[in-house]
């Protein structure tokens, strides 16, 4: 089984319109970065390091130098950018993916305390057992869930931010 490897990850950085060299007018274009990523049991956990990054044109789909995106002195239509919409859109995901895990962990601990008080054995007996239990279970699942779900309200924010939205 492997344990760690590294793969490598097409990103969209920005997304605008420039004047593309080919067409001759304004046309969209994504603005790509190839990472190399440190994986574990198959899941991208660190960026390594950048491997290429590119201008692509969403109409004729020629690759262009980044420098293309920085405007020369004599011209007049600057090239516009910003983070994609998907960006927004997955820190909103991760949010929810965190609001949910702090739910399921809050419901966990109900029931254990439920399960302990009304338990045949009776609540006094076996407290040794609750505490282990709720400092394994719920508590770092909450934690850990609450953390995701400020996280990806934060990221969330900075896109609209970035995008000019707020």
């Amino acid at each position: 089984m492997i344990i760690y490897d590294h793969r490598s990850r097409l990103n969209v950085v920005l997304e605008g319109e420039f004047t593309c060299p080919h067409c001759q007018t304004r046309r969209p274009y994504l603005h790509k970065r190839l990472d190399r990523y440190l994986t574990l049991f198959f899941i991208s956990t660190i960026r390594l390091g950048k491997l290429e990054e590119y201008v692509e044109c969403q109409t004729c789909g020629n690759r262009y130098f980044v420098t293309i995106l920085n405007p020369a002195p004599g011209q007049v239509e600057p090239p516009t950018g910003r983070p994609p919409k998907s960006f927004e859109k997955w820190a909103w995901i991760w949010a929810g993916v965190g609001g949910g895990g702090f739910l399921l962990a809050s419901f966990l601990t109900l029931f254990l305390i439920v399960f302990q008080l009304t338990d045949s054995a009776g609540p006094t007996n076996n407290w040794q057992g609750t505490v282990g239990l709720f400092v394994l279970c719920p508590v770092p699942l909450g934690l850990a869930s609450l953390g995701l779900a400020v996280w990806g309200v934060m990221k969330a924010r900075k896109v609209k931010r970035a995008r000019g939205e707020v």
